[in-house]
């Protein structure tokens, strides 16, 4: 007896299984077959598990001899369990064999003589069934058999914890400043740009230079204000300029020229 150690389960020779089939013309089915013996994996350290199976329905060329293969563990589910004399409803998902495999279908039609009409969307085709061909739908996952509803319930959960857990738009400035005082750190905040004119008449006539909030790292710009302010404070005939602006009176005729 082998124990996968992806899911925990065990197959083990003589035991029956069914087996998916990625080939065009077999996805979609599942095929019933037998354990003809566990593979050991070539590489020691590979977790992945062969079996070598014999399918039940599916026939070497001569169509005499069952056909024998190497199937990976992937592709292998057990049986699923039997349910005593089922009952089908119209729009019903359920199992079909047909074409020597067992294949997922939807009941479209009911007749009073236990026919039903199924459709079967990966071939976009209907067909008539006795209500002996016919299976409850289940599906293999997680090491557990689930019906259809309880499948969508399922990925309904999944869908809503992921929805929970998706972080939310930050939206306004508001946000962003709780963050960043919570993490010690000073918001980041748009500063007014005031640039003066290089040739210093601007500068004198400037009342006063008001930046509300600066971040708390310069960025060029203020760097470059600065320096500009500090080359034009500096230069003598710009220091006379600007003291004769203050401790000279305004006369009538600059009180004309700004009205």
């Amino acid at each position: 007896m082998v124990e996968t150690e992806a899911l925990h389960l065990t197959f083990s020779k003589g035991q029956r299984v069914e087996v998916s089939i990625n080939e065009e013309g077999f996805n979609g089915a599942w095929y019933t077959a037998t354990i003809i013996t566990p593979l050991q994996p070539q590489d020691p350290k590979s977790k992945t598990q062969n079996f070598f199976v014999e399918y039940h329905n599916l026939m070497e060329v001569d169509n005499e001899t069952p056909l024998r293969e190497q199937v990976d563990f992937a592709h292998i589910r057990p049986s699923p369990p039997k349910e005593e004399d089922p009952t089908f409803g119209i729009h019903e998902e359920v199992d079909v064999f047909w074409n020597d495999g067992w294949w997922k279908g939807e009941i479209v039609e009911v007749f009073k003589d236990d026919m039903f009409v199924v459709y079967f969307s990966n071939s976009n085709e209907s067909t008539e069934f006795d209500r002996r061909d016919l299976r409850v739908h289940l599906e293999w996952i997680n090491g557990r058999w689930l019906l259809p509803e309880e499948v969508r319930r399922m990925k309904q959960l999944q869908q809503q914890k992921k929805k929970n857990l998706k972080p939310q738009n930050v939206e306004g400035v508001d946000q962003l400043t709780i963050v960043s005082k919570r993490k010690g750190r000073p918001p980041k905040v748009k500063a007014m740009s005031i640039i003066p004119s290089k040739n210093g008449k601007e500068f004198l006539d400037l009342k006063a230079c008001v930046v509300e909030k600066v971040s708390h790292v310069p960025s060029e710009e203020h760097l470059k204000i600065e320096r500009e302010q500090r080359k034009l404070v500096n230069d003598p005939l710009t220091h006379k300029k600007l003291m004769s602006c203050i401790m000279k009176p305004p006369t009538k005729k600059d009180d004309e020229s700004n009205s």
